[in-house]
């Protein structure tokens, strides 16, 4: 049985970091195609570009999984 103060190690995982993570992997991937395959600089930066940003706000609007107040 579990007590009643302590976690699953389940819940103190940072889902959103993850998932930023794996969007990082895709873009790195996609510009990589971007320049290596068409030579499009121009093209595999706004890729890596627009990625960071969306990464950026995903990560500034939530809260960490250890921050939340507990009730």
């Amino acid at each position: 049985m579990r007590k009643g103060g302590t976690k699953s190690p389940i819940e103190t995982i940072d889902w959103l970091a993850l998932w930023t993570l794996s969007l990082a992997f895709s873009a790195l991937f996609i510009a990589g195609c971007a320049y290596f395959g068409e030579g499009d600089a121009v093209g595999a930066s706004s890729v890596l570009g627009g990625t960071a940003a969306i990464m950026a706000l995903a990560l500034r609007m939530t809260e960490a999984p250890g921050d939340s107040k507990q009730r």
